[in-house]
Parts: structure tokens; sequence; C-alpha cells
């Protein structure tokens, strides 16, 4: 998604500005350790589990990561394909805890998040999944005002944005096909889950306000506050 690919840009230019600052600044810069992710990596396969540290992002752009990755307290993970790429983003579990998510154009095993915050960009999103094909996706504890999108309007380039009150699945390119099951519990945010195919169930229990979810196919159970505003069927 374009939105996505602009956050990369400003992640790398932010990368350059320090190296650019002579040794005094890059004296501060503290080197990634093994095992952790905290700067940009496009165009590779990497193997073994990741950690996004608190204060960390992680930018993952066309990367095949053969292991699952951990984001910490404070710390924000960007995945992306860019939509066209031969070799489109392709990750292991997403466990994410009071941090922030970012997924577009990408293939996920399961995805879960509790208590995440909204990230550096500033877009009121602590979460934001797009366009990408998912096992599954748990969020659960999202605090206001920080909001979640599970495909639907945010999903949208920004300059389709005014038509979003219009589309449905048939023609959004951002929801996502989730493989398993939707569990959207105990939020006290906005959660807008649109578009998307869920071969599994869908669970919306405790959330205030209620999920905003519609246009969505479910071919399992339904439960919950997102009852009354799904299509079920194969």
């Amino acid at each position: 998604m374009k939105r996505l690919i602009a956050v990369g840009a400003v992640v790398a230019c932010a990368v350059g500005m320090v190296l650019s600052t002579g040794p005094a600044r890059a004296q501060e810069e503290q080197p990634e350790k093994p095992g952790e992710c905290t700067r940009n990596y496009s165009n590779v396969t990497m193997y073994g589990s990741k950690v996004v540290p608190g204060g960390a992002t992680c930018y993952l752009y066309n990367v095949v990561l053969v292991g699952g990755i951990d984001v910490r307290p404070g710390g924000s993970l960007y995945v992306d394909s860019g939509g066209t790429s031969s070799h489109p983003s392709n990750v292991g579990p997403i466990n994410v805890n009071a941090g922030t998510l970012y997924v577009d154009d990408s293939t996920t095993k399961a995805i879960s998040v509790n208590r995440p915050t909204e990230g550096p960009i500033g877009d009121g999103l602590a979460v934001r999944i797009c366009g990408s094909t998912v096992s599954s996706v748990s969020v659960t504890y999202t605090p206001g005002p920080s909001g979640v999108s599970i495909g639907g309007r945010e999903c949208e380039p920004e300059e389709e944005c005014q038509e979003c009150e219009f589309l449905t699945s048939q023609y959004n390119e951002g929801g996502n096909h989730i493989l398993g099951d939707l569990k959207i519990v105990y939020n006290n945010a906005f959660v807008d889950a649109e578009d998307n195919v869920i071969d599994g169930g869908v669970s919306c229990w405790y959330n205030n306000p209620a999920p905003y979810f519609r246009y969505n196919t479910v071919k399992g159970m339904v439960t919950g506050q997102c009852v009354t505003t799904v299509k079920q069927g194969g």
C-alpha cells in the first residue's frame, strides 16, 4: 500500500540522517544485537526468531522470515511487499505486546496483538493489517484512543479514501484473507474490520465501542458483537 511504502521512505530517510551527522551522533546508535530487528531489511531471507525491543522500529520489505517475531512494549513492526513484488514478505507468527503493527500485502502466520499502542507515524492507529493472507488474527485490550484497522477504509490509498464509504469487498483492495479465526476481545478503542474473507470463526466480545464489522464473508461461526453485521457462507 502506498501509505506504508511512504513510511518506509521516512524510516530510510531517518537512518540516512543519522549516518550523515558524524561520529559523535553515530556513537549514540546502538548496534543491532543477535536475534533483534531494529532497522530496515529488504529483499532477503532470514532464519530464526526475531525480537523488536522497546523504542525500536523493524521494517521488513519483501522479506521472508523463517521464524516468528516478537514485538516488545514500545516497539514497532512494519511488514510490506509493495503489492507487485515477485519476492513478497512471508513472515512467521507475529506476537505484539504493547507495541505497534502494520502489515501490508504480505503473508504471515498467526498474528496476536495485546494492548497495542500508536506508533511513530502518528495516524491514530496501533494496528493496521491490509491486503494480506494471515493464518489467524487476535486483537485484545487495545486502549483508547489508538485504533485498529483490519481491512477497510484505512487500507485504501489516500486519494481513494473519499470513496471508501461506498466500497464493498468486491472492490476494496485492502481486505485480508484470514485462513483461521478472527478474535476481537476486550478492546477500548475503535476497531474497524471490513472487506475480509474469513475461513474460520469470529469472536467479538466486551469491546467498547463495538467493532465496526461489515462487508466480511465468514465461513465459520460468528459470535458476540459482530453477529448482526456479517455475510456468512462459502
